[in-house]
């Protein structure tokens, strides 16, 4: 485990930037495929024959306009090791747009 840690830091600045979006990507996904689910009370799973196959854009589209959103916020800019309130501030002011 530590060893991919390792290996991640020894990365450039770009490749570990590019770490950081896949992963917010996939985090975003997950956290509205979570919030499906506890709105309807069950574990929403995306069926061949939906009624509403917009739910799927909306679930795979949202990295599209989050990442632009942190991108803005300067989540991006630097990769972050010790984060301060400032960091934090703006944080919360991207997730909460």
């Amino acid at each position: 485990m530590f060893n991919i840690f390792k290996r991640i830091t020894l990365l450039n600045r770009t490749s570990k930037q590019f770490i950081m979006i896949i992963t917010d990507s996939f985090i975003v996904i997950f956290c509205l495929f979570s919030a499906f689910s506890i709105r309807l009370g069950y574990l929403w799973v995306p069926k061949e024959s939906m009624e509403y196959p917009i739910e799927l854009g909306i679930i795979f589209g949202a990295p599209l306009v989050v990442i632009p959103v942190f991108y803005s916020f300067g989540l991006y800019q630097s990769v972050i090791r010790y984060i301060g309130f400032k960091g934090l501030w703006s944080i919360a002011k991207a997730i909460t747009i």
